[in-house]
């Protein structure tokens, strides 16, 4: 990941946003991910909410509630280096299982965009 946020971040103005979105499950686990302190020399985290999964600050451990911004529009104001939770309509639906999906050659349209499904098949992804 932070390989690509490195590539991304390359190809950006200096002082231009890029930020991360990740599930509030992947948060939690975000100091397992490789090179993950990098991360925020490159790029925001956004945690979105999961169905039956919540993170309140008090959950954070100290290294992120360091870095977490309670509003999302004050993300603009900084290149990098933040975390924020935001609540969205949340879908019972993970990257995992929809990986999983795709090597059992389930069909997946209900979850990912025809043009992604497409890029998948011609790249031999998660086959």
């Amino acid at each position: 990941m932070v390989d690509t946020l490195r590539y991304l971040r390359q190809s950006l103005a200096d002082d231009q946003v890029l930020c991360l979105l990740v599930g509030a499950d992947s948060l939690m686990t975000l100091d397992k991910w490789h090179e993950w302190q990098q991360m925020f020399e490159l790029c925001h985290v956004v945690a979105m909410s999961r169905p039956g999964y919540v993170i309140s600050k008090e959950d954070m451990p100290v290294w992120m509630t360091s870095r977490f911004c309670d509003d999302v529009s004050m993300l603009a104001s900084r290149r990098c280096g933040c975390i924020c939770l935001q609540t969205v309509t949340e879908q019972a639906i993970a990257a995992s299982d929809v990986r999983a999906a795709i090597a059992r050659g389930d069909n997946v349209s209900a979850q990912v965009p025809a043009a992604v499904i497409q890029y998948i098949r011609e790249h031999k992804l998660y086959l």
